[in-house]
């Protein structure tokens, strides 16, 4: 599965659209794990994000976490702009 998933992330140009993959990859069915994978998520995303010399737009993990859990509702370029500069006005 993992694979398959930096297989996904290497065919995206830009680091958010990256980590914007990664994300919806770990949040998507199939599950990678039975439960926490929104966690996960958010802490494989964030550790992308900073070894290619990025950051989130905050650092409020429970603001992260909440959008997180609603990001199945966005496509990748809207999570990648999320990631980046937050929520749209």
């Amino acid at each position: 599965m993992y694979e398959v998933i930096l297989a996904e992330v290497q065919k995206v140009e830009g680091t958010y659209e990256k980590a914007a993959t990664l994300l919806c990859k770990f949040i998507t069915s199939p599950r990678i794990y039975q439960d926490g994978n929104h966690r996960t998520a958010q802490v494989v995303v964030e550790t992308f994000l900073q070894k290619n010399g990025k950051q989130m737009w905050t650092d409020n993990s429970q603001e992260i976490y909440m959008f997180i859990k609603h990001a199945i509702e966005f496509d990748v370029q809207e999570i990648a702009e999320w990631l980046e500069h937050g929520p749209k006005e």
